[in-house]
């Protein structure tokens, strides 16, 4: 067993003590509290591994995982977990080895971010100043860097070889989806085809992973097809049906999230709200051509984005994706999947 694994054992041990002698006092099973104990220890994991390095820009990343943020994917992954897991007297636990993929996917998020944020140029993040508004491209860029690298250590700890395939797919799938990001001919394809590299890719095969890391499959051969393919599709649909909303979200900002209005467009990017809008309006093909640079590109879109469906087509895909990825789970009875379910379109109702 590595250090970490070892860390990470002791982590869950005292977790488990702890919860044990609560038991006498509190007979009922409280998801939300282990919930939460499980992420408190991911995101403590998270900042002891950055604390101890001593790469130069290492408080800048500090700052930003300590920033406040949905955790979205983790929480996603430790639910899965759940539900898979759990035995016929519906008791279940979350491994080691789906702690450490969840905390995979999210340091490969962040990094995800940093990337993104140099690309578009972007000021400000989950309402803090970017590293690359503070230290320049050149920094952030190294840092990103930095972040994938010790995801990527993190990989060679699960000593499997099984996981260190997919999960090392992820990454190469977000380098794919950027520079089709900008090398595509808009359209419906194209759009689906990047932001199921750039963004679901991460969720799924995360998703596809916590299935090697079952109690009773672990390993290939002792894993059915079909269910390895029904949880890639579940996070595949999940990550696309955010991804779309976050897409109609350029239009109206995010103040909570510090995500600032038209950010997308002022840097040339064509999203599904858009190309939907283009198809009532032809004449947003011209502004496209020319990546919105003319004065009143932007605010022309904004009007014939809102004057077409595009807006109500995207939410009702989005939701749509979301049905399918509930459809997936309710191939699970116990009580954890109704949970899950119900934290997806908790997510899902906010966003939206």
């Amino acid at each position: 067993m590595t250090s970490f694994l070892r860390e990470l054992r002791v982590g869950i041990t005292s977790f488990a003590r702890n919860k044990s002698s609560k038991a006498k006092k509190v007979r009922s099973y409280n998801q939300k509290n282990e919930m939460k104990e499980l992420e408190n220890l991911i995101r403590s994991s998270i900042v002891e591994d950055f604390t101890k390095s001593d790469f130069c820009y290492r408080d800048n990343i500090l700052n930003l995982f300590g920033s406040p943020s949905k955790f979205f994917r983790p929480n996603l992954l430790l639910q899965l977990s759940f539900v898979l897991n759990a035995d016929e007297s519906n008791k279940s636990f979350v491994s080691p080895k789906q702690l450490m993929i969840a905390k995979f996917s999210e340091m490969v998020h962040v990094a995800s971010l940093i990337h993104d944020d140099v690309i578009d140029s972007a000021k400000t993040r989950r309402c803090r100043p970017t590293i690359n508004s503070q230290l320049g491209d050149r920094a952030a860029i190294l840092s990103g860097d930095y972040i994938i690298s010790k995801a990527t250590f993190l990989i060679s700890e699960l000593d499997d070889a099984v996981l260190t395939d997919i999960l090392s797919q992820v990454i190469q799938d977000l380098v794919l989806g950027e520079i089709k990001q900008f090398k595509d001919i808009p359209s419906v394809l194209a759009y689906n085809d990047i932001i199921k590299n750039k963004t679901a890719s991460l969720l799924a095969l995360t998703c596809k992973s916590v299935i090697y890391s079952h109690k009773v499959i672990s390993h290939a051969v002792n894993a059915p097809k079909d269910v390895l393919d029904n949880m890639h599709r579940f996070g595949e649909c999940v990550g696309l049906s955010f991804q779309i909303i976050d897409d109609c979200m350029d239009f109206s900002g995010d103040k909570k999230m510090g995500k600032p209005k038209f950010n997308d467009l002022k840097n040339g990017l064509v999203t599904l709200p858009v190309i939907y809008a283009a198809e009532q309006f032809p004449e947003i093909n011209a502004l496209i051509e020319r990546k919105f640079n003319d004065q009143d590109d932007i605010e022309n879109i904004r009007r014939l984005v809102f004057e077409s469906h595009a807006i109500d087509r995207c939410k009702q895909l989005s939701k749509e994706l979301i049905s399918e990825a509930i459809d997936i789970v309710k191939n699970y009875s116990n009580k954890y999947a109704q949970i899950l379910i119900d934290y997806i379109l908790m997510l899902h109702e906010r966003n939206s």
